[in-house]
């Protein structure tokens, strides 16, 4: 679960803002047709309202889309990024992601990790959506009453969706990066270590990836997971923040992958050396692609 907290942590930074997508991102699917490649988005910067309804509490669940997503769509045994606020039918408020030292929720769907309301209410769902629960008692918990609430509560919540992960992250660690023998290559080498089954990354994409960087003699200079904080760049911007290596080595890479880049000096600028390093040297990089998002899921500046 270590790559899905240190997910949590870029989420809780705000780094990455949801915008407004196209109607036939919004009407397409993974089952048939052109689908979203969206997997990671930030739910809103302020908490949702919610409006209790008046009338008699529904003896159903009853869903109703807030906001549409541009993303992907949730299906069973995807990891769902979520951040939510939740009262009771009464008006009671319980339950925020946006409290003080609160991250986003983190759960396989379908995988009874969640109360029944959310397993039904959220299937479907798409990355950048916001989606109305009201759950009936008889699904608000698999372990009895929430909070502080009765076993007759109903529940309402308004829940942002703000990621779908693959399952194969769930159980990604920290990779040892070893420098392969021999004199450095003169050329980039790209090495698939795991396959990924998201969606491949392409042109103008923000990527989202975890990272450790040694040189080739083996020592480190960089690691995201030891910083617990992903990092994210443009694909193809050209800009500082990344070298040509990484904008090479790292097309067509699927959300979930894993490779290694073993990058020549000719490729290390417009950064140029990392801290410690000669312009000489050759880099040696393993890097997880955590999500992607596509230019339309991006607010202009």
């Amino acid at each position: 679960m270590r790559p899905l907290r240190a997910l949590a942590a870029l989420l809780c930074l705000g780094l990455l803002v949801a915008g407004c997508g196209s109607s036939s991102a919004e009407d397409s699917g993974r089952e048939g047709g052109e689908s979203s490649r969206t997997t990671l988005v930030v739910g809103a910067d302020k908490a949702p309202k919610i409006v209790v309804p008046k009338e008699k509490p529904p003896k159903n669940l009853v869903v109703k889309d807030l906001k549409k997503g541009i993303g992907m769509k949730a299906d069973p045994g995807d990891v769902l990024v979520t951040k939510f606020v939740a009262k009771f039918v009464t008006g009671r408020p319980f339950e925020s992601s946006w409290e003080k030292g609160r991250k986003p929720f983190i759960f396989q769907l379908g995988k009874e990790e969640s109360n029944p309301g959310w397993e039904k209410g959220l299937r479907g769902m798409r990355v950048g959506g916001q989606r109305e629960l009201i759950i009936p008692p008889d699904e608000g918990s698999r372990f009895g009453p929430v909070g502080e609430g009765k076993p007759k509560d109903t529940l309402v919540y308004v829940v942002n969706l703000v990621g779908i992960l693959p399952e194969q992250l769930l159980t990604r660690k920290e990779p040892k990066v070893v420098p392969p023998e021999g004199a450095p290559p003169k050329v980039l080498v790209v090495k698939n270590l795991l396959n990924g089954t998201g969606p491949a990354a392409q042109e103008g994409d923000t990527l989202t990836v975890e990272y450790v960087g040694v040189r080739y003699d083996g020592k480190p200079f960089t690691n995201s997971w030891k910083r617990e904080k992903p990092f994210h760049f443009e694909l193809g911007a050209g800009s500082n923040e990344v070298n040509p290596g990484w904008e090479e080595g790292l097309r067509d890479m699927r959300v979930g992958e894993r490779r290694e880049l073993v990058i020549p000096p000719k490729l290390l600028t417009p950064g140029g050396a990392p801290e410690g390093s000669k312009p000489s040297d050759s880099l040696v990089y393993v890097i997880d692609l955590v999500g992607l998002t596509e230019p339309q899921a991006i607010s202009p500046s």
